[in-house]
């Protein structure tokens, strides 16, 4: 008979496979570019080992944790602030002469992110950070397998916060419940635009030092910001994340419908007064805040930065808030879109959302460097948005942007009221 950590054991041995993979098709990926056999197995290696990294963070959110919910926020955050971690200490690291290379402080240490990296692929080839990071890996693993062969089957370590007694002024209605199951989810993806906007306007001097020593940097920086100065372009290329991420929050508000319909939750809500198209339009709605509050603080966290310099071009506040406005009209196209596909066929509701966001964001980051028509480019709605060039606001695809998002909204509210509920089956 099995053993109670069995199953672990065998989840353990499902994830270190994954990861093999990982690292395996990293490392082909890179030789068949026709890069150097060693620096192509040190970075497929190191992409393993931080895979494997981040499922032992994992393993252990799923022992402390009750709800899997929270175990994967428990999991984004802490490599959320590992790599975090290691930005700032590559950012305060020493640049060489050359500009080619930075040594990392020690802050960056702390990281398995900067484990990783400083595994230098191509020039050093270390393998020891990739070892530590396997090491650390590997401890993080068994000692989840030692919280399981402690704990009570089906309880966790921290037990559930119990509820209270009696509903708040929030659960009065239903689009207060939907804020109250995901305020946390937009606070976190707030912060992150937040940081975005910070990093938006601290770090044009830097790019206009790599700039001026590394000519392939100018290219990049033109081909992105369309001919504007670097700092302009410094508030394009992290407003256009910003408008990813936001895009992120909406589809994953309106994810969190069809998890609700798809496992029953929702029909005890649809049992009261409250109809489908009400209960659909409550996320959207709140989808729709979420975007609003990430671009929201990605401005503020601009205006941050710009108050910590001493010479400041505000200027360049305004430049972040017609970018971010525009990303924020971009990623309610994500939302409507996303929620057209929950009323059509809700079984592909997350699988098409997310593709959707991964691919808008490849096409709309890196297609011109790839140098893709533009035609091809502008189908992504964070291309699409509006931005500011170096002659000025360039409104682009605003237009189609509005008529997608309210001939989206209105049909998936319209064809919400056809449809009967989905379940998992």
């Amino acid at each position: 008979p099995a053993g109670r950590v069995a199953p672990l054991v065998a989840t353990i041995v499902h994830g270190l496979i994954a990861n093999a993979l990982l690292a395996m098709l990293v490392a082909v990926a890179f030789l068949a570019c026709g890069l150097p056999a060693t620096g192509s197995l040190v970075a497929g290696l190191g992409s393993g080992a931080l895979g494997f990294f981040a499922y032992g963070v994992g393993l252990i959110g799923a022992q402390v944790f009750a709800s899997g919910r929270s175990a994967n926020a428990f999991g984004v955050w802490v490599m959320l602030v590992a790599y975090l971690v290691a930005g700032i200490g590559n950012a305060l690291g020493t640049p060489s002469a050359d500009l080619q290379r930075i040594q990392s402080a020690p802050l960056a240490w702390f990281s398995p992110y900067g484990w990783i990296e400083n595994a230098r692929p191509w020039a050093d080839d270390n393998l020891w950070p990739i070892a530590l990071c396997a090491l650390v890996a590997a401890v993080l693993a068994v000692a989840s397998v030692a919280l399981q062969s402690v704990r009570d089957l089906g309880e966790s370590l921290l037990p559930e916060r119990r509820a209270r007694a009696t509903a708040g002024a929030a659960l009065s209605s239903s689009t207060g419940l939907v804020w109250v199951l995901t305020w946390p989810a937009i606070l976190g993806w707030a912060i992150g635009g937040f940081v975005s906007g910070l990093l938006a306007t601290s770090l044009s001097s830097v790019l206009s030092q790599a700039a001026t020593q590394l000519p392939s940097v100018e290219q990049l920086l033109a081909a992105l910001t369309q001919g504007g100065s670097l700092a302009v372009g410094a508030i394009v290329i992290f407003f256009t994340l910003v408008g990813v991420l936001a895009a992120c929050c909406g589809v994953q508000i309106v994810g969190r419908a069809r998890q609700e319909e798809a496992h029953g939750t929702v029909e005890a809500l649809l049992a009261t007064p409250v109809g489908r198209v009400r209960w659909l339009a409550d996320y959207v709605a709140i989808a729709t805040i979420g975007a609003a509050a990430t671009v929201g603080g990605a401005i503020v966290g601009a205006a941050a930065g710009l108050a910590g310099q001493s010479a400041p071009d505000w200027s360049l506040f305004g430049d972040a808030v017609v970018v971010g406005a525009g990303q924020f009209v971009a990623a309610l196209v994500f939302i409507v879109v996303t929620a057209l596909v929950l009323t059509v066929l809700p079984g592909a509701t997350l699988a098409v959302g997310w593709t959707l966001v991964g691919l808008a964001t490849v096409v709309g980051l890196f297609g011109p460097l790839y140098r893709l028509p533009d035609w091809i480019v502008h189908l992504a709605p964070i291309a699409a948005a509006p931005t500011v060039t170096g002659s000025g606001t360039d409104v682009q695809g605003l237009w189609w942007l509005v008529a997608a998002v309210i001939i989206g909204g209105a049909a998936s509210l319209a064809l919400m009221r056809r449809r009967e509920l989905a379940g998992d089956g």
